[in-house]
């Protein structure tokens, strides 16, 4: 099918990465050229910071295809409100350089079909807001079970929210349907430059004994600062700007593997525990990108990593870790919609 996009942009969770997630069926109906910024198992301020990085990347898209909802569920430890904050942000964002968004909110299981989380419901109150178009995927999926006689649960393959083949295959129909007969909308209406990233370049100028170094994967390559054990950085946080998470490159951890990662603000400090529960399904020192949120940090003015005595970090040389950059931004308090 010719498609009235030039060039679109994915930004989501691994449902926009897996060989046969959505996209794949998606890329075969509409021909155009892709970009594919997705992260899996990382909040929506991992989003962001995707695009941040890759801004030189961005500026001939003419889509953006927001699949945020699986790990933005609200339901644990997020706050449905700072969910709803960095949903605007990154709508707006798009919407200030004339990109037209269109947001593809999954249900993260069966449970979220009949009763939505409460970060479905704050993205989709973003979307209304932004009067941009949203596909509510729960419709798709009990479209799905009932035509074809599945049961609900059966419409995802495990317990991390990822919907089975021909699941993805309906949802992208739905997805395909819903673009050819609406009218994308603009209205960009925040304030700018709310959010930036220290990027691996801006932190190898602080620290001594480091690296840079690019890693790739199949779809995606970032430049990585490679760190050794109980390195200390220097770190240059814009006055009023806050600390929001990390995006490390986990594929060098094995399961086992723990470091702590401590952030210096004035005279206290804070102890960021870091883990790759996700490595053991996965190649050895396979590029992985992920992030790490953290509690909002003020005055930030040095980092040390320091790894546990008994870690195994990097299996070849067991004392390094890998940061691609760190998400700073104004208060979300200051995020107000005109």
């Amino acid at each position: 099918m010719v498609s009235s996009f030039n060039r679109i942009l994915v930004l989501g969770h691994s449902n926009s990465i897996l060989s046969d997630g959505w996209l794949s069926y998606f890329k075969k109906q509409i021909l155009a050229d892709y970009l594919n910024f997705s992260i899996g198992g990382s909040p929506s301020p991992a989003l962001l910071m995707r695009v941040l990085l890759n801004e030189g990347k961005i500026k001939d898209v003419d889509l953006v295809i927001i699949e945020p909802c699986v790990i933005d569920h609200g339901e644990e430890w997020q706050d449905p409100q700072a969910i709803y904050k960095h949903a605007v942000i990154l709508i707006d964002y798009f919407q200030s350089k004339g990109i037209s968004v269109i947001l593809l909110a999954i249900p993260r299981n069966s449970e979220a079909v009949d009763k939505k989380t409460r970060g479905m419901m704050s993205w989709i109150k973003a979307a209304t807001d932004y009067k941009i178009a949203y596909l509510d995927c729960t419709n798709s999926i009990k479209n799905f079970s009932i035509t074809n006689g599945v049961n609900l649960e059966l419409c995802w393959r495990d317990n991390m929210g990822h919907l089975t083949a021909d699941v993805q295959s309906f949802v992208a129909d739905d997805l395909i349907y819903k673009l050819a007969n609406i009218n994308l909308n603009m209205s960009a209406k925040l304030s700018k430059d709310l959010f930036k990233v220290i990027t691996a370049k801006m932190l190898f100028e602080y620290s001594e004994g480091s690296e840079l170094i690019e890693r790739k994967s199949s779809f995606d390559s970032s430049l990585c600062i490679s760190l050794k054990v109980n390195s200390t950085i220097l770190v240059d946080v814009l006055p009023q700007f806050l600390v929001y998470g990390l995006l490390l490159n986990y594929g060098e951890m094995s399961s086992n593997d723990r470091s702590i990662i401590t952030f210096l603000t004035g005279d206290e400090s804070t102890e960021v525990p870091v883990q790759n529960k996700f490595s053991a399904k996965l190649p050895s020192r396979k590029f992985l990108a992920m992030y790490r949120s953290i509690t909002p940090l003020k005055d930030v003015s040095k980092i040390t990593i320091p790894l546990e005595n008994n870690s195994a970090y990097l299996e070849s040389g067991a004392n390094r870790i890998e940061i691609i950059g760190i998400l700073i931004g104004k208060p979300l308090s200051e995020v107000l919609i005109n």
